[in-house]
């Protein structure tokens, strides 16, 4: 968000633009998949078998 403030901020007065800003989640709805709460090593093994998008 601090750089979208930023950019705005570095706008013509008078002119438009679009901004896009993307957030995450914190990931805690992926907690009962063992994601993040499994040992670190299996956890490091399925991220690397694993495509996440």
């Amino acid at each position: 968000m601090a750089g979208a403030v930023k950019c705005a901020a570095t706008i013509e007065e008078g002119r438009s633009a679009t901004i896009v800003v993307m957030i995450a989640d914190d990931g805690w709805k992926y907690l009962s998949t063992g994601a993040w709460s499994d040992d670190l090593d299996k956890v490091v093994e399925r991220a690397k078998a694993t495509i996440y998008f």
